[in-house]
């Protein structure tokens, strides 16, 4: 794995509504760049996840660019020379540069699903016996810039339910949705500008079982505790795309392995110091 992780890339994107999207990328040992940190907080409530980011010595121009349009899409892109991915994908909120000693800092503040979340309202009617399934796809269809995506389809057509009695809708997107699924013993949040439902039990993600150890990028001792009475544990790795909020994984420190689910991650680090993990807190079955 040590391979594997060698090689450190970042690189945000910044995609304005009105301009051509434009690229920052984090200096490496093989590649030109800028010194970039970040600090990302996901969970799996349906409020839009945060991300934080400094951008050191930008060029004025650029720094004029990114404070143009404060809806603009951004996506950062972090990992290895060969497993870089996207870990967090949303809408600038606020963009500040200030002088702090030799050094212009960029400090750029985001939020998954931040502008659809905000704006998106759904005003609809159905009528008797209308399938469970239909509602949320039209829901999700209200949320600016979303789509149902492969995975949504695949959960709600395991519900089979309808509304005997017909509905009305009206509000925002993000309030009605929450109040829907509960029909359907479901749930939702964002994660990278997509909308992810699970089931309320399970709070688990279809995506395949990552197995973490000391040779994938486990780091330190997880620590066993419990958060409302339930079983919880907190585990630490090396910065990896695929871990976030719903993801199943499988640890195994040298003492037996354990199923988890992850419910928060803390993503954080730069490119220039030792800093570059994923700090999670997974719950472990009842």
């Amino acid at each position: 794995m040590a391979g594997k992780l060698f090689g450190r890339r970042t690189r945000l994107t910044i995609r304005p509504k009105d301009a051509d999207a434009f690229y920052i990328d984090g200096k490496s040992i093989d590649r030109d760049g800028f010194d970039i940190s970040f600090d990302i907080a996901k969970d799996m409530e349906t409020k839009p996840n945060k991300g934080k980011f400094i951008v050191y010595n930008l060029p004025e121009d650029v720094r004029a660019k990114l404070e143009v349009d404060d809806d603009a899409v951004i996506e950062f892109e972090a990992g290895y020379k060969t497993t870089s991915a996207i870990v967090f994908k949303g809408n600038i909120a606020h963009v500040l540069s200030t002088l702090n000693g030799p050094d212009m800092e960029t400090h750029i503040e985001a939020g998954e699903g931040h502008k659809a979340y905000r704006k998106s309202y759904v005003a609809k009617s159905y009528g008797a016996g209308t399938p469970f399934k239909t509602v949320v796809e039209d829901i999700v269809k209200t949320f600016d810039g979303f789509k149902v995506t492969p995975a949504i389809t695949r959960t709600i057509a395991n519900v089979g339910k309808s509304f005997p009695n017909g509905l009305t809708l009206d509000g925002r997107s993000a309030r009605v949705l929450n109040d829907v699924l509960k029909h359907g013993d479901l749930e939702f949040s964002i994660n990278n500008n997509e909308i992810q439902i699970v089931k309320t039990d399970t709070r688990a993600s279809e995506a395949p079982t990552i197995v973490l150890d000391y040779t994938s990028g486990l780091v330190n001792v997880p620590q066993l505790g419990d958060k409302d009475g339930k079983p919880k544990i907190d585990f630490q790795s090396l910065l990896q795309p695929g871990l976030v909020p719903g993801r199943k994984v499988q640890l195994d420190w040298g003492v037996g392995k354990k199923n988890v689910v992850v419910r928060t991650v803390k993503i954080t680090g730069s490119n220039f110091d030792d800093a570059f993990y994923c700090n999670c807190e997974a719950a472990l079955p009842s």
